[in-house]
């Protein structure tokens, strides 16, 4: 390597690209020259793929897009039967990710290969990093997957085993890992990295507008049935902002506006920016979900000196207590109703609440717990 010339990480994320990643990211950046490379795989019955081969007149089978330091590979890869013959078509295919990586970084190998979601494509990338020594992290929102005798989601599940270190962003999810029979040669609970974009500077002068945030890029595991039936037993004058949500997006096979009551406004998809300078006006954070690794909504509403009710849903164990909010039962709806009624009625020190926090699981101390 020439004098001056950079080490570099070679990011994995899900999708790209998403302010989330690119602030997991700014840990590395002054270090490191960043990389990202998104890919998705299809599956094809041979025969199939012989046709799509064809029509598409004996192009590749890897199919890419470059933009600067991003590039997106499009996979696909025939299905067979036999793990022997996966195998074979994982390692071959993974030589050719590992080519498209080599133009994408100029012929250097990566310090790291830094896996964000494990998916078939993830496989692919650390196929090609194991076989040239290239180290790979497991990180952030990273969901154990449940043993299959499927040979790609088995290819998955070793990612934990080969990685050379496994961050893990709560106990919840270590301690998910270690039950669900996972090996990992090392772990760090690192927590998640919560902005403090936003944090007010004057506490004198916060006055909270009355009205409860919940904030869902998704439906899925945020329980929005539970929200519903909590909204329809609050009073009307006590509103529910959702953020992230415009309302369109089907549940069930409805639209979430035929649930929801007049009491719930949605506000849209925004900005993470955006989002985190929303947090200290509210008087209360609501999280319904079922399951959540981390809870970074919720974090981060405490972070901003705002107190939260949220389902015991995993990670928000780490960091919820009684000076910041209240942890209530799975889909309790009478619960949930009772702790938002106790909690806006509680007087909580705002400041108090997000220094502590942010002592905890502020950049700073992220920044620690991922370099050790």
């Amino acid at each position: 390597m020439g004098v001056g010339v950079k080490k570099s990480i070679l990011f994995v994320p899900a999708w790209y690209p998403c302010s989330f990643f690119e602030e997991q990211q700014s840990v590395y950046a002054g270090e490191y020259d960043i990389y990202n490379v998104v890919g998705n795989c299809l599956w094809l019955p041979k025969r199939k793929q012989l046709k799509r081969l064809l029509s598409l007149k004996g192009l590749s089978d890897v199919a890419v897009t470059r933009n600067g330091t991003l590039c997106n590979i499009e996979i696909s890869c025939p299905k067979y039967k036999s793990q022997h013959k996966t195998a074979k078509a994982i390692r071959r295919m993974s030589d050719k990710v590992g080519n498209v990586i080599l133009s994408l970084m100029d012929g250097r190998l990566p310090e790291y290969v830094y896996i964000q979601s494990i998916s078939d494509f993830a496989v692919f990338v650390a196929e090609w990093a194991k076989h040239n020594g290239i180290k790979i992290i497991l990180a952030e929102h990273i969901l154990y997957i449940r043993h299959s005798i499927d040979y790609i989601t088995h290819r998955k599940e070793l990612l934990y085993r080969e990685a050379d270190k496994v961050f893990c962003v709560s106990n919840y999810l270590y301690r998910n890992l270690l039950t669900s029979g996972f090996r990992m040669k090392s772990v760090s609970v690192v927590g998640n990295l919560v902005s403090d974009c936003g944090v007010p500077e004057n506490w004198e002068n916060i006055n909270k507008n009355g009205r409860i945030m919940f904030v869902a890029g998704h439906v899925h595991d945020k329980d929005m049935p539970t929200l519903f039936a909590v909204a329809k037993r609050l009073p009307s004058q006590l509103a529910i902002d959702v953020f992230g949500l415009t309302g369109e997006e089907t549940l069930d096979g409805k639209q979430l506006r035929e649930y929801a009551g007049e009491n719930i406004v949605f506000k849209g998809k925004m900005s993470h920016n955006d989002l985190l300078m929303q947090y200290s006006a509210y008087s209360l954070l609501l999280s319904t979900s079922v399951s959540e690794t981390f809870g970074l909504s919720v974090a981060e509403a405490i972070a901003h000196g705002t107190p939260v009710v949220c389902t015991d849903s995993g990670g928000v164990r780490d960091f919820v207590n009684d000076g910041n909010g209240q942890i209530v039962d799975i889909r309790d709806v009478d619960g949930i109703v009772d702790a938002i009624d106790i909690t806006l009625h509680h007087n909580y020190d705002y400041k108090s609440m997000s220094l502590a926090f942010l002592a905890k699981y502020g950049k700073e101390k992220y920044y620690e717990n991922i370099r050790k």
